[in-house]
C-alpha cells in the first residue's frame, strides 16, 4: 500500500523501469513495469484518459489506486474512492496548497470486473463501498481477464463534480477502441504542431523545436465539462454552453513569448483565452495574475493579463468584449 522510495523500490509497490522499454509521443505514453512485467499504455481525449494494462499472468492482475501523492506535500484534507459497481469506481481529491481550493473529480470504468479492498491510509475498511478520508486507497483484483491479459480503463475527470467526470468520459470515450483514441489524439496534435513547418537536416534540432512547440500548447488548459458546466473564481458551479473555461494562466511566464506566438499560429484560441480572462475578471473583480484551478494564487508581480490583451487588440484580434477589456 506504500509506494516506497526510488532508492529502495522493493520496500513498496514502486517498480523499476528502463528508458529502453519506454516510449512517448504526442497523445501516447508506454512503459514496462519491470518488477512485475506489466506493460502500461496511456492515451487521452480532451477531458478523459484511456489506460491499457497488459498483465503477464491473468490470475494475478491487480491495480492500486492511491490518492496520496501530490506536489503539495500532505495538504490534501479530503480524498474519496467510491465503488459504483464491480467494474466502476469514482471519487475526488480536494487539495489545499498553492491553489487554496483545488478540486479534481474522477469516474473510472474498467473493461473487466474486479474484487476490491478499500483503505484509509493503510487501515483496511471492511464491508465498505466508499471511503472519504485524508488518504483513500483501493486495491483491485481483476477477474475474467482475456487471453491477452489486457485490462482497459476509461477515466473521466472534472473540476465540477463526479457527474461531470462521468459525462465527460461517456461522451468522449464511448467504446474500448484504444487504437482509435490514440489515432485521434495523434491527429489533433499533428494538426497543432503542423502550424509551423521547419526545414533542417538536423534531426536533433527538429526534435527540440517540436517538443518545445508541444510544451507551448499544453496550457492554458481546458476546464469546462462537455455539458458546459465549470467552476467559477468564487467556486460556484455555473453552466454556459457558449463559453469555454480555461485554467493554468501562468501569465508571468507566458506574456512575453507564448501568447504572442498564439497570436500568430492560433489566434482564435488566444482570443478564447482572453474571453476566459475577462470572465474571471467578472467573477473575481480583477484580471488574473497567476490563476490555477479557479484560484488566484497571487504569484509573482505585475499585471500581465494586460499585456496579453493589449497585444491581441493591437493585432486587431478582438473577438471579445473590447470595452470591458479597456
Amino acid at each position: 500500500l506504500i509506494a516506497g522510495t526510488a532508492e529502495n523500490p522493493d520496500e513498496g509497490y514502486r517498480s523499476r523501469f528502463s528508458h529502453e522499454q519506454e516510449s512517448a509521443r504526442q497523445g501516447y505514453y508506454q512503459v514496462l513495469l519491470q518488477d512485475d512485467s506489466i506493460n502500461v499504455e496511456l492515451t487521452a481525449t480532451l477531458r478523459a484518459g484511456l489506460h491499457r494494462y497488459t498483465y503477464p499472468k491473468a490470475s494475478d492482475a491487480r491495480l492500486i489506486v492511491d490518492m496520496e501523492p501530490t506536489i503539495h506535500g500532505h495538504q490534501h484534507p479530503v480524498t474519496q474512492i467510491r465503488v459504483v459497481n464491480d467494474s466502476t469506481i469514482a471519487g475526488m481529491k480536494y487539495t489545499v496548497g498553492w491553489a487554496k481550493h483545488h478540486y479534481v473529480y474522477f469516474y473510472a470504468v474498467f473493461s473487466n470486473p474486479f474484487d476490491y479492498k478499500l483503505y484509509s491510509g493503510t487501515e483496511y475498511q471492511s464491508d465498505s463501498t466508499s471511503v472519504t478520508v485524508n488518504t483513500a486507497k483501493a486495491v483491485m483484483s481483476f477477474r475474467n481477464l482475456p487471453a491477452d491479459g489486457r485490462v482497459l480503463a476509461k477515466v473521466g475527470i472534472s473540476s465540477v463534480d463526479e457527474e461531470g467526470a462521468r459525462l465527460n468520459v461517456e461522451a468522449e470515450i464511448p467504446n474500448w477502441d484504444f487504437e482509435g483514441v490514440m489515432k485521434q489524439a495523434n491527429t489533433v496534435w499533428n494538426e497543432a504542431l503542423g502550424k509551423i513547418d521547419i526545414e533542417t537536416s538536423d534531426n536533433d534540432s527538429r526534435t527540440v523545436f517540436y517538443t518545445s512547440l508541444y510544451h507551448a500548447f499544453i496550457q492554458p488548459s481546458l476546464a469546462s465539462d462537455v455539458d458546459g458546466r465549470y467552476r467559477t473564481m468564487g467556486h460556484e458551479i455555473k453552466q454556459d454552453a457558449s463559453y469555454t473555461n480555461y485554467t493554468v494562466f501562468s501569465l508571468w511566464d507566458t506574456f512575453r513569448a507564448a501568447h504572442p506566438l498564439y497570436t500568430i499560429v492560433t489566434p482564435e484560441q488566444n482570443q478564447a483565452f482572453i474571453r476566459s480572462l475577462l470572465r474571471k475578471y467578472d467573477e473575481g473583480g480583477i484580471l488574473p495574475k497567476w490563476e490555477l484551478a479557479s484560484n488566484e494564487t497571487g504569484t509573482m508581480i505585475g499585471y500581465h493579463a494586460v499585456s496579453v490583451i493589449a497585444d491581441a487588440m493591437m493585432k486587431k484580434q478582438c473577438d471579445f468584449d473590447v470595452k470591458k477589456a479597456l
